[in-house]
């Protein structure tokens, strides 16, 4: 509107600048009006960036002209016809150097579209003048002027009132204007008289007007301004609806003597064509600026700008080529409020700042910019954006270690890539190239959406030794990891599937040959589900299953196959540590040489089924094995039943037979105990019977057993035969043994003797173990032979002999058994015995 206003003011000029070039001719000649048609017509055309074509020129020349059927065209299409415009002034007072107009008339036009634009190649000025021209316009009138359907969606009329009068110093303009069924109101009152100036301006105009529609905003729209006072202290206040863009109000001021810069405070509510901006910023912002024009162009220092985001501050330019915008430059930072968007925020920091340029190519902007925020620095290089709704092209970005992201990134990171940004909406990169900090990398698609919270990823991923060493010391692998994953969903829901190759690894003292891994599942991370895979190329061991955890965490373990070379593991299993209950229905076969976990063997036949935890108290858990042997342990005819909770539980079990390492095997066993598994496994043992070589063996009190990072025995005290004990405390660790044992009187499997003995043992000193020994063999009913003496281990040899109390035995023997401390302690007694 402001534009076909502008065209008209240029007409009104055009008309009086080409009638007084052809006063002369129009007063000397009939062919004046011939002369005075195409003038007009150029001038016009000058005046509207098009061209203009008079149907008829009319009036008794040169003081009143009458123009019919004007069309004014900008590329061969007719945006405005003017039916009749007259204009009736006094030719002779061009001679005093005034203008004098009785009457503008414009008597029904139609306004079919947009005005073209015009490049303006008249230099920018930023005074006001000292001296106005003498010009007077007694009544503008326009009548009957019709808005088309076509341009504003709904036929509309509109009708203004008008004068203008200048003079030196003096200006003092008047306009009404009201369109039909007052849906558009307009009031402009402009009155300079000296240094003073006083305006007042109104425009209302409702949803369905003529001026809302020609805005295209979306709903009504009502400005008001005012403004009095001197010209060199003059200030507006204002304050605004500008339909679907919000509410702004504020107050402007300058010295319009010499307008070098115009002070801006400002606050705006955000309607909904602002909604991408609302999304960021809030729901309206208050804004403190000095703007200062220079020619082509002008400059906005931001000393404020407040909004839910934050304070934003910097400085902001541009220059024009012509009427279009050549440069933009900006140099700003905001400090983030630490309410504002958390899902964002935690990516950034409380801080971001951002030092570039942009500049207009094809239709939209291009963006070279460096950003520095608190959590990441990032680098946009040829980057496109309308400004308004979307960001692309090529980013690169160094992420600061943060919690907040993926695991993978987590402990800091690189990115590079072309990327897209829909402000407020989402982001995506494709063929980005992530790296982690440790040499992981990245190679995919990624996308987030913040509206909806989700994201998606699919790409490549890669994980160097270091980097999963990292992640877990336990881990050691013996090269580089792959998987190719595809996940998407929100945080707090995503699912998807991932597929990976691992080369040999180890985890703590296990070695694992190289395998491929698959992996797909749904609703993580609160409830996940589904089936992971697992085999490791050389066939020695392979794994599928089913799996689901309840959204209290509760799992659930189905159709498990664990396999491999001699033995099988299957069934599946539940666990509820909420609830403390357990479920089990496992079946496990092993061959003599089965191997289901690295460096541990088992062989025979187990099953477990049942549960602990049930509400009534009634679920038991059966344990059944016919013959199992492990790592020098052998167990026979093993019957065991668990009742109560995983949290604290009682197990009464029977044997056939149980033993341990090179020890005569104990048979005929029975125990009972109770358990508490909390961070560790307490047992407290309240009962052992068996039968070691035909000698009894019974638990004399009840003994403490807590198994963890360390293995504490307390207090084991049993009887042996008929006068024998055995007493045992200890507490073992991969860093450290300590243990006290003695015995007495226990009797010797297949000899008519007893032993006495006692060990101290404790690894933190130099020389490790110590202790004494007495044999007592029975020759015969009257006579017994004794052989006493001690031992001692350094942490190389342990060394054995007697004490000299029996001169008939002479005894040394040294056997090697060297203490190794790392990784973990253990024991080699490899070599020769001596002695």
């Amino acid at each position: 509107m402001a534009r076909a206003v502008r065209i008209g003011v240029l007409f009104a000029i055009a008309f009086v600048i080409a009638s007084a070039f052809a006063l002369f001719a129009l007063l000397a000649t009939p062919f004046g009006a011939a002369i005075l048609k195409p003038a007009l017509e150029t001038a016009l055309g000058d005046a509207s960036g098009g061209d203009a074509r008079i149907g008829s020129l009319k009036g008794r020349l040169p003081h009143e002209v009458i123009l019919e059927n004007v069309k004014l065209t900008a590329d061969g299409t007719d945006w405005l016809v003017i039916d009749r415009a007259e204009i009736d002034w006094r030719p002779r007072e061009l001679l005093a150097r005034s203008l004098e107009i009785e009457k503008i008339s414009i008597d029904g036009a139609t306004l079919i579209s947009a005005p073209p634009d015009r490049e303006d190649k008249t230099p920018r000025g930023f005074e006001l003048p000292e001296k106005l021209p003498n010009v007077k316009v007694d009544e503008i009138l326009l009548t009957n002027i019709r808005i088309a359907d076509s341009f504003a969606g709904a036929a509309l009329r509109f009708d203004g009132v008008g004068a203008v009068s200048t003079g030196e110093t003096a200006f003092d303009a008047q306009f009404n204007a009201t369109s039909s069924g007052e849906r558009d109101f307009v009031s402009l009152r402009i009155l300079r008289s000296g240094d003073s100036l006083d305006t007042e301006v109104t425009i209302a105009s409702k949803a369905d007007g003529a001026i809302a529609a020609l805005a295209g905003l979306g709903d009504e729209i009502y400005v008001e301004a005012s403004g009095e006072g001197p010209l060199a202290a003059y200030a507006v206040n204002f304050q605004s609806r500008l339909g679907a863009l919000g509410d702004f109000s504020g107050r402007l001021g300058a010295d319009l003597k010499r307008l070098q810069s115009v002070a801006i405070d400002a606050s705006a509510s955000f309607g909904e064509r602002l909604d991408d901006l609302a999304r960021i910023a809030g729901p309206g912002a208050t804004l403190k600026a000095a703007f200062t024009p220079v020619e082509n162009g002008g400059d906005l220092a931001v000393e404020a700008l407040w909004s839910e985001l934050g304070v934003i501050d910097g400085v902001i330019g541009w220059r024009n080529r012509g009427a279009r915008l050549s440069t933009v430059e900006l140099d700003a930072s905001a400090a983030l409020a630490a309410q504002w968007r958390p899902d964002i925020r935690r990516y950034v920091g409380d801080r971001i700042a951002v030092k570039g340029a942009l500049a207009p190519r094809a239709g939209a902007y291009v963006v070279d910019a460096i950003v520095d925020a608190a959590r990441f620095d990032g680098e946009l290089s040829g980057v496109e954006t309308d400004l308004r709704t979307y960001a692309r092209g090529p980013a690169k970005a160094v992420l600061d270690a943060n919690a907040a992201l993926p695991p993978l990134l987590s402990d800091g990171a690189s990115a590079a890539g072309p990327a897209e940004i829909l402000f407020g909406e989402s982001v995506s990169a494709t063929s980005v190239t992530l790296a982690a900090k440790g040499g992981a990398t990245f190679k995919g698609d990624a996308t987030y959406d913040f509206n909806s919270k989700k994201f998606s990823v699919k790409g490549a991923v890669s994980a160097p030794p270091a980097f999963l060493a990292r992640l877990n010391p336990k881990i050691g692998a013996s090269g580089t990891s792959s998987a190719v994953i595809d996940i998407k969903g929100a945080a707090q829901d995503f699912g998807g599937t991932i597929v990976a190759t691992a080369p040999p690894l180890r985890y703590g003292r296990a070695r694992f040959g190289a395998a491929r891994v698959a992996l797909a599942f749904v609703d993580a991370p609160g409830a996940p589900s589904g089936t992971i895979t697992a085999r490791e190329i050389n066939g020695a061991r392979r794994l599928s299953a089913k799996f689901a955890r309840s959204g209290a965490g509760a799992w659930r373990i189905g159709a498990l196959d664990y396999s491999g070379r001699g033995y099988a593991l299957n069934g599946s299993a539940a666990l509820d540590p909420a609830a403390s209950r357990l479920a089990l229905d496992l079946s496990y076969q092993g061959d003599e040489d089965a191997e289901p976990w690295p460096g541990l063997r088992v062989a025979g036949t187990i099953g477990a089924k049942g549960s602990l935890g049930g509400q009534d108290g009634s679920d038991a858990l059966l344990v059944r094995a016919s013959l199992v042997s492990s790592g020098g342990i052998r167990i026979a005819g093993l019957a065991a039943r668990a009742e109560g909770s995983t949290a604290k539980f009682s197990v009464a079990a029977q044997s056939s037979e149980l033993t341990l390492g090179r020890l005569l095997p104990l048979t005929r066993v029975s125990t009972t105990a109770t358990a508490t598994l909390t961070d560790t496994l307490s047992v407290s043992l309240q009962s052992l019977d068996g039968v070691v070589d035909g000698a009894a063996l019974r638990l004399s009190e009840p003994a403490r057993i807590v198994v963890g990072d360390e293995t504490v025995v307390d207090r084991f005290r049993a009887t042996i035969g008929e006068r024998g004990s055995l007493a045992f405390d200890g507490a073992l660790s991969r860093k450290r043994w300590r243990a006290r044992a003695v015995a007495a009187s226990a009797p010797i499997a297949g000899a008519a003797s007893t032993l006495d003995a006692t060990l101290d043992l404790d690894t933190d000193k130099s020389a490790p173990a110590s202790g004494t020994f007495k044999v007592s063999s029975l020759l015969s009913k009257f006579e017994t032979a004794r052989l006493s003496g001690r031992f001692d281990w350094d942490g190389k040899a342990a060394r054995f002999g007697d004490d000299g109390a029996n001169p008939a035995f002479d005894f040394h023997l040294t056997t090697p058994l060297r203490l190794t401390r790392a990784p973990s302690l253990r024991v080699d007694a490899k070599g020769a015995l001596s002695g």
